[in-house]
């Protein structure tokens, strides 16, 4: 069901909203590559990047024979945007919705993910967050990254803390539908007790009208 949905959101090329049960840690800023300092390259921290003009033209596949998303647009990126697509592509292919997912934001622009917070034969050193300067585009006020340095997030799923809000939800609103039943009931009920007396009430008000100060009979 999650991963059809998923692809729903994906078929109509817009950018996916990291799911209600996932919870997002604030990023830090890793090297990326196999190397201790920035820029020395080799194989990704991070292997599976998200497509569109989300990466750096290296287009891995995710694992399963997926494919990055076409629709990512790297002028719109954050962390929780780039957090949501690793969610989404990792689950796609085959990944469970639930455990630990790690999304990082590179340059500004791209968004790498990863099950695991490094690739087998790489290596990740923590950096001071400053050294992520570049800004992301779609929340200057937050940092995507830099030169070869991600900014990598830990995200969290637990499918059954959605469904255990999905519950309390629907037991709400049937309680309120039959709240509602009842107020409906109980107002016929009051309308038809007083229908009979409606004429007399009529009649005295007429009575009391014609009698007021100042009225002529």
């Amino acid at each position: 069901m999650l991963a059809a949905a998923l692809l729903l959101s994906r078929l109509a090329a817009a950018a996916p909203v990291l799911p209600p049960y996932c919870k997002l840690a604030p990023a830090e800023c890793y090297t990326d590559g196999s190397a201790t300092t920035p820029g020395q390259g080799g194989p990704r921290t991070l292997p599976y990047v998200v497509g569109g003009n989300c990466d750096d033209g290296s287009g891995k596949h995710f694992p399963g024979g997926g494919k990055p998303s076409p629709a990512c647009d790297a002028t719109k990126m954050t962390n929780e945007m780039c957090a949501a697509y690793c969610v989404e592509e990792l689950t796609l292919v085959g990944a469970k919705p639930s455990g630990l997912f790690y999304s990082g934001t590179q340059d500004g622009s791209q968004c790498w993910c990863g099950r695991e917070p490094t690739a087998p034969g790489t290596t990740r050193a923590k950096q001071p967050q400053a050294s992520c300067n570049s800004p992301c585009p779609g929340e200057v006020s937050a940092m995507c990254g830099g030169g070869w340095l991600n900014s990598v997030s830990i995200v969290t799923c637990d499918p059954a803390v959605n469904w255990g809000w999905t519950v309390i939800g629907l037991v709400l609103l049937a309680l309120l539908a039959y709240v509602g039943v009842f107020i409906q009931l109980e107002a016929k009920k009051v309308r038809h007790t007083l229908s009979p007396l409606a004429p007399a009430a009529e009649a005295a008000d007429a009575a009391l009208s014609c009698h007021s100060p100042g009225k002529q009979v």
